[in-house]
């Protein structure tokens, strides 16, 4: 992924401070419709302008995704006992360092397990699982 599309700012064309993925004659940094480009980088959870993951998403809202989807209990949702987790790890100034975290199967395996009930949400549960 290109480095422009982390770099936000004023803009010298507009004046509005903004994600600047394009440059202008001299190189400088410019926002997308100064540059005339015509992909735009808005997210269509939060409409934040910045990096954009699969499904269009910013790195919070797609981390807000993952985890709903993992910690899905089975309803839809995820369990009310898991909802402290959930908040706690979007408690985050680094989303994709949890992104990545979450690719580890063992961390996969443990939060379904979690979610579904086959692994008990107590001390004792979680001590039977391997250490991983």
């Amino acid at each position: 992924m290109s480095c422009a599309v982390r770099v936000r700012g004023r803009c010298p064309g507009c004046r509005a401070d903004r994600l600047l993925p394009g440059r202008d004659a001299a190189g400088t940094p410019i926002c997308r419709d100064c540059a005339g480009i015509v992909r735009d980088f808005f997210c269509d959870c939060c409409g934040f302008e910045g990096v954009l993951l699969g499904g269009r998403l910013c790195e919070p809202c797609t981390l807000a995704d993952t985890l709903g989807r993992l910690l899905n209990d089975g309803t839809g949702r995820v369990a009310p006992s898991l909802q402290p987790l959930v908040t706690a790890l979007l408690e985050t100034d680094r989303p994709k360092s949890r992104l990545i975290w979450l690719r580890n199967p063992n961390v996969v395996r443990l939060l379904r397990g979690l979610a579904t009930g086959t692994i008990p949400l107590t001390h004792d549960g979680l001590h039977q699982e391997t250490p991983s």
